[in-house]
């Protein structure tokens, strides 16, 4: 399923013809109808690849979910908010007249945090 999971949805760098914006990634597209790299997709991304990399020990698991939450930081706003929308990571550009939406905003804050705490508990 991860494997279907990243070849539909995720964008790994700004060489994406689908992304609109042009990200560092890897970051997680809602659908097809919408090729927005959107945090709160890449949060539910994090959060599975946190329970293959306890499943299985395969390094690569966590490997791209720091990769993904660092994605996730790289896409904020100088104010802190995460970019619902992606950003282009060298103009700032982001979705025209689009807010960012806070609940996905919430929801990347807590697969940041699980990612943390469940990194910690790898090295104690």
């Amino acid at each position: 399923m991860n494997r279907w999971v990243e070849d539909q949805f995720v964008t790994f760098g700004p060489d994406n013809a689908a992304s609109p914006v042009r990200v560092k990634g890897p970051l997680v597209f809602e659908q097809f109808i919408c090729w927005w790299p959107m945090d709160g997709h890449t949060a539910n991304w994090i959060l599975s690849l946190i329970e293959l990399h306890r499943a299985t020990g395969e390094s690569v698991y966590l490997d791209k979910a720091k990769a993904a939450a660092n994605a996730i930081c790289a896409e904020q706003f100088e104010d802190g908010q995460f970019s619902t929308w992606g950003r282009d990571f060298e103009t700032g550009e982001s979705r025209a007249n689009a807010e960012n939406w806070y609940n996905a905003g919430a929801f990347s804050d807590w697969a940041l945090y699980t990612l943390v705490q469940y990194t910690k508990g790898l090295k104690e």
